[in-house]
């Protein structure tokens, strides 16, 4: 899907589509990466559905590895770890440690990994979807973060056979820009829309997971907190309120391993908030 490149992407895809006929090439103006990833499902025929990103790679074996396990354990989704490529191409593999090659889950099991903020469950890259599974799901358009994270909760809503290899069949290619260190913009209250859209679902088909709900989004909350303290900007006021009072109302629900998140949470919740910034600027900010 040539989504509008300002280079020359799309004569590179017709050239790969020339030697190939298997290769068809899309071309439309920009409308970002969800409407993208939609058009590629759309167009696609196939009984497996993988998203690959321009300026990432597919490993050699990655494919037949993820397609093996879903044949093998009759999944639904296949999924593996990654390499991280930083912008000075030092590579960093993502393997698991003190678990099985492969871990199999089934029924709600991938539901709670993703309300987790799981990291295998962060993310479309390097997955295998099975077509049937996703014939319904789509990328939501107009948001730009957390848009894959939440079509894997839609996927994850249907309870799939999940299998995750502990080998990399993805290299990912990242480019220095990570939420700590960026910019604050009002993309990111794209990740409390969807925090609250996972809230509401897990509300009214599994209320059983409610508390885990909570949690996330009070994460959420938190993650938002943390970027409003780059922003000295008066407009942003009530979005800090709105969020403050989030975590005050809900803090009973917030259960995480990392002591230093458990520790500013109680801050925001006990009208501390002054101290919480000066806390998270001198943490990440400095």
């Amino acid at each position: 899907i040539e989504d509008g490149s300002r280079d020359n992407s799309l004569e590179i895809c017709k050239r790969y589509a020339n030697v190939d006929n298997r290769i068809k090439v899309i071309h439309q103006e920009n409308k970002g990466v969800s409407a993208a990833r939609n058009v590629g499902i759309d167009a696609s025929e196939g009984e497996y559905i993988t998203f690959v990103d321009s300026d990432d790679e597919l490993l050699t074996n990655g494919i037949f590895l993820l397609v093996k396990d879903i044949e093998d354990f009759d999944a639904d989704i296949a999924t593996a770890s990654k390499i991280y490529v930083a912008p000075d191409k030092t590579e960093k593999k993502c393997i698991l440690e003190n678990i099985e090659e492969i871990t199999v889950f089934s029924g709600t099991e991938s539901l709670k990994l993703s309300l987790n903020i799981d990291r295998r469950m962060t993310s479309c890259h390097g997955k295998l979807f099975r077509r049937q599974l996703i014939s319904d799901i789509r990328y939501v358009e107009g948001k730009r973060i957390n848009e894959d994270f939440y079509f894997v909760f839609l996927c994850c809503m249907k309870k799939p056979i999940l299998t995750y290899h502990n080998e990399a069949v993805y290299r990912y290619y990242y480019r220095g820009d990570s939420a700590t260190h960026a910019v604050f913009g009002e993309k990111y209250f794209d990740m409390l829309y969807f925090a609250e859209q996972k809230k509401q679902m897990i509300e009214m088909y599994y209320p059983e997971l409610l508390d885990m709900a909570l949690c996330m989004e009070i994460g959420m909350h938190l993650f938002m907190l943390n970027m409003l303290c780059k922003t000295k900007d008066p407009k942003y006021h009530k979005d800090e309120q709105k969020s403050i009072k989030y975590v005050k109302n809900n803090y009973k629900n917030y259960h995480t391993n990392n002591k230093f998140e458990k520790r500013m949470a109680w801050i925001v919740s006990h009208g501390l908030y002054p101290l919480y910034k000066r806390a998270i600027r001198l943490k990440y900010y400095r």
